[in-house]
């Protein structure tokens, strides 16, 4: 039966309230009656076992990065290791503690956006740097010998 009709029936009570609190707390819960009961009783986030346990990756990630500096794997190969480390720690926090993995996709998108402006704008200068340093250590050079 609708809750139209048995409303009528009980002379405008709806059935949850005509039920008792019990039932008006669990038509609550579950969104009926409530426009607003899905953002009341919304379980956003990670628990706090899962927080501790990202805490302590993060730790032993950081931990990593420190001490991996005692290996010599190359340039290459240690700024390659260190990169690796910190996209992994990135990904990590914006996960897990800034909560993406539970939002709308449209915010991951939206930051992964900035960072690829941020990463253009970075590219450029290096570009432009590399451009004008043969300049800057010509006027060194001469600086130096006058």
């Amino acid at each position: 039966m609708s809750e139209a009709l048995e409303q009528d029936k009980l002379g405008g009570e709806s059935a949850a309230e005509a039920q008792g609190p019990a039932r008006r707390v669990e038509a609550h819960a579950h969104g009926f009656g409530d426009a607003n009961a899905d953002h009341d009783h919304h379980d956003h986030g990670p628990s706090y076992k899962l927080l501790t346990l990202v805490f302590v990756t993060l730790l032993a990630l950081t931990w990593l990065t420190v001490h991996v500096v005692n290996y010599d794997f190359g340039y290459n190969g240690n700024l390659i290791l260190a990169m690796a480390i910190a996209t992994v720690k990135v990904a990590v926090v914006g996960l897990w503690f800034m909560h993406l993995r539970y939002d709308p996709p449209i915010f991951g998108f939206t930051l992964l956006l900035s960072f690829a402006f941020v990463a253009l704008f970075i590219i450029f200068t290096l570009l432009d740097t590399s451009e004008v340093l043969y300049r800057v250590q010509e006027a060194a050079t001469t600086s130096a010998s006058q």
